[in-house]
């Protein structure tokens, strides 16, 4: 590119003589311009397009600030128009935050710059808000080195400051948690070196947070180790693999649970602390951070609780008495080894299991019932329970007091159970109390075997001592035949006496004598029995039906014998003319009854009861007898183990029976 200029040449009298033509090559700087407008193109493009703005400024000597131009997005950010502020002195001072031009760069300051500065601040719109920027400044230079200007890029900072003040107000409020925290908190960084340790975690652990920031997190782990531990391995050396392989690989199965430990003070006091390590993911790479509670007391407290639940449960397992807690939903939670032996189960199989699922149904519904009354009414029960042994039917006998358990509110929430074996007091006070029983029948036997005694010799002795007296007196006078009338009379009622006072004796002797059982041969003692009887058969005129094979049974002949001609003897005796007897048995188990049914007029059901009982007649017409025959029945078959009985209704009979043990 070539720039031309032309000059007319004229001579001296004025007259043109010629033109002179002068060419520049301008190629170069033309170029020059084209990149320069280029530029300025670019910049305004790129002005316009920015969320920023730049200007430029000049200094004069009186060190006023004069814009001289303004690009971008200035108006979006401050609200002012270019023209406002271009070629207006100092105009910068008026568009801040009166707040921020006390803390403003002066003119003075901008003067000494030797290169480029930031500077954060407030400016207010025309609209009353506020924004941020940040002022990216530059000083221009002259060539003596003087500042004349400068240039500027400014940027709306105002979100990025809000989250920045956002963020710092989180941060000092996790400050303010981590310095009023009562527990401890500290993290490490990347390198497990420690870069947080909290007021709370100095004063669990006795360890300044001067002495234990910079640390690596292992050196602080075996400084709070047990000897113990120092004994069993190299608590450094461990910890230190441990982290390092967390901090390569990321995981660790001690991160995120909830672990305790015995740590030791460097003063020597041994604390109980709970801790959770967690990571914490952050520009810098992986951090971990640890919450950590003394739980000394609580430990201190459980440790008192576990020996003394150990005392309780010694002292427990040493009462020979069943003893039981239990639930509100009737669980077993407490057992001792009495309990469990009782029950037929280990103590562990027995615990949080419900009596219905360890006891016989009838049992677990008895003791339900009571422990039921105990939950819904809160007071304690005490009763005798009586439970039969499921193998061989034995009773066992139980004194049981039941107290509900309640919690510091006073609601019951279950209870405790004591129950003590009294089967040998009970068997004592049933024997006791039979025995007693024994004692007032035997006193009334006693009386009424006295009046009877009396009664029924009365009369026969009576008899003799009249007869006597007679012969006595008027032998002379009486004939052969009236004296053997007189003496007859007092042979029968002497041995009318003599019966009285045989079967008294036998009915003494069966109480007290003991005797050996043999196996009996029934139908010789049944024979022996009926020829006994043989006048009083034939003079009646009796059948008797008897079976032709006997089962065999226990007990003692002679006795035997006496309870067959009882039975016999009354069948005859109250059996009228054409006495009809048949002998039977029976096979019942582990007993067999022997029975001697009659065709007689039968007995009134109100005389079935007392049948049995000492001088007890049927009838006290035309029949002789003392009614002692049945009462000693009773005794010898008693005696022997087994029972008397009789059925009988008016007018069909009667059937006596008695039973004797098996052979």
């Amino acid at each position: 590119v070539i720039s031309w200029s032309s000059n007319i040449i004229k001579g001296e009298n004025g007259e043109t003589v010629g033109c002179m033509f002068v060419g520049n090559d301008v190629t170069a700087r033309r170029e020059s311009v084209r990149a320069i407008s280029r530029s300025e193109d670019r910049f305004r493009i790129l002005a316009e397009l920015t969320s920023d703005y730049v200007y430029s400024a000049s200094i004069s000597d009186d060190m006023q600030v004069t814009t001289d131009w303004v690009e971008g997005a200035f108006q979006q950010i401050t609200g002012f128009a270019p023209e406002d502020v271009i070629g207006n002195p100092d105009i910068w001072w008026d568009l801040m935050h009166p707040d921020d031009n006390a803390r403003a760069v002066s003119v003075e300051q901008l003067l000494d710059l030797r290169g480029p500065v930031v500077f954060d601040y407030r400016i207010l719109r025309p609209d009353k808000t506020v924004i941020w920027v940040r002022d990216h400044i530059k000083p221009v230079m002259s060539e003596g080195g003087k500042v004349v200007g400068l240039h500027g890029a400014v940027q709306d900072i105002t979100e990025r400051r809000r989250m920045e003040d956002s963020l710092l107000k989180e941060q000092e409020k996790l400050r303010g948690v981590i310095e009023n925290s009562a527990d401890g908190i500290a993290v490490i960084d990347e390198k497990a070196r420690v870069i947080e340790w909290s007021p709370a975690m100095e004063k669990i652990t006795g360890i300044s947070r001067s002495d234990a920031i910079g640390r690596y997190h292992w050196d602080i782990q075996a400084r709070l180790a047990l000897p113990e531990e120092h004994e069993e391995h190299d608590v450094r050396e461990y910890s230190r693999q441990e982290l390092e392989t967390y901090l390569r690989e990321g995981s660790s199965p001690w991160v995120g649970k909830l672990f305790d430990r015995w740590i030791v003070r460097p003063d020597g006091e041994r604390r109980f602390i709970e801790m959770v390590s967690f990571p914490v993911r952050s520009s810098q790479g992986l951090l971990t951070g640890s919450v950590s509670r003394d739980i000394t007391e609580v430990k201190l407290a459980e440790i008192d609780i576990e020996e003394k639940n150990r005392q309780l449960q010694t002292l427990i397992q040493a009462i020979p008495d069943l003893v039981y807690f239990k639930d509100g939903s009737l669980r077993n939670i407490i057992a001792n080894q009495a309990y469990a032996d009782y029950v037929g189960h280990e103590i562990g199989d027995v615990i949080d299991k419900l009596d219905r699922e360890i006891l016989p149904v009838d049992i677990a519904k008895q003791c339900e019932k009571s422990d039921r009354d105990v939950i819904e009414n809160g007071q304690p029960v005490r009763r005798e329970e009586v439970t039969r042994n499921s193998t061989d039917g034995s009773l066992t006998y139980f004194e049981t007091l039941k107290v509900p358990l309640r919690d510091a509110d006073g609601n019951v929430t279950g209870l405790v159970g004591v129950s003590r074996d009294i089967t040998e007091r009970k068997v004592a006070e049933l024997l006791l109390e039979q025995q007693n029983k024994q004692l007032k029948e035997r006193n009334q036997e006693l009386d009424t075997y006295t009046y009877s005694v009396a009664h029924d010799l009365k009369n026969p002795l009576s008899l003799i001592l009249g007869y006597a007296e007679l012969v006595q007196t008027e032998h002379s006078e009486l004939s052969p035949e009236e004296l053997n009338t007189y003496m007859n009379s007092v042979l029968f009622n002497g041995r009318k006496m003599i019966s009285i006072i045989n079967s008294l004796l036998l009915l003494a002797s069966v109480r007290q004598e003991d005797v050996t059982l043999e196996y009996l041969d029934m139908h010789q003692i049944v024979d022996d029995a009926v020829r006994r009887l043989q006048r009083s058969v034939a003079e009646q005129e009796v059948s008797i039906v008897m079976p032709e094979n006997w089962l065999t049974a226990m007990g003692y002949a002679t006795w035997i014998e006496e309870v067959w001609v009882n039975y016999i003897g009354n069948a005859i005796k109250y059996g009228g003319k054409h006495v009809h007897i048949e002998i039977g048995m029976k096979d019942e188990g582990e007993m067999i009854r022997y029975s001697v049914a009659d065709n007689g007029p039968g007995i009134p059901k109100e005389s079935l009861k007392e049948i049995f009982a000492p001088f007890t007649r049927l009838s006290q017409a035309n029949i002789e007898g003392h009614g002692l025959g049945l009462s000693i029945v009773r005794r010898i078959v008693e005696k022997i183990g087994g029972s008397v009985g009789v059925d009988s209704e008016p007018g069909k009979g009667a059937t006596f029976y008695f039973t004797l043990p098996k052979g």
